[in-house]
């Protein structure tokens, strides 16, 4: 049995962690942040299986290339569409940021609202 009849779809998981390396190299911070690479590996993955057919390698090596092509491909069709999107994302904010800007005039308001014991007498006097 050749090394190309052994990985012809049949084993493809065995280049997850090599791929995921990969993703995560080639995304930008903010990027991972809005997207989980583990998920571009898997779409990768199932298109390499569908299509395993069409790779033309003798080896682990050549498979992995292979592997890697479709995987940039994936993975600049999700960084278009972010961008197709027009979603800036240097400008989202997080939401526990926001969350915490948030709490922090509903406290301000609070405190605002409720008088010190001295503003309380002066008021009934």
């Amino acid at each position: 049995m050749t090394d190309h009849q052994e990985n012809d779809g049949q084993d493809l998981g065995q280049f997850r962690d090599y791929l995921m390396t990969i993703a995560h190299l080639q995304l930008e911070p903010q990027l991972r942040e809005k997207l989980d690479a583990s998920d571009v590996v898997q779409q990768t993955l199932l298109e390499a299986h569908e299509q395993h057919e069409q790779f033309r390698g003798q080896t682990t090596g050549e498979l992995a290339g292979w592997l890697r092509q479709i995987l940039m491909h994936n993975l600049m069709d999700v960084i278009r569409a972010f961008r197709r999107e027009k979603r800036d994302i240097a400008r989202e904010r997080s939401m526990d940021a926001s969350l915490l800007r948030s709490s922090v005039r509903l406290e301000a308001w609070l405190v605002a609202e409720q008088s010190s014991p001295s503003q309380s007498v002066e008021r009934r006097e």
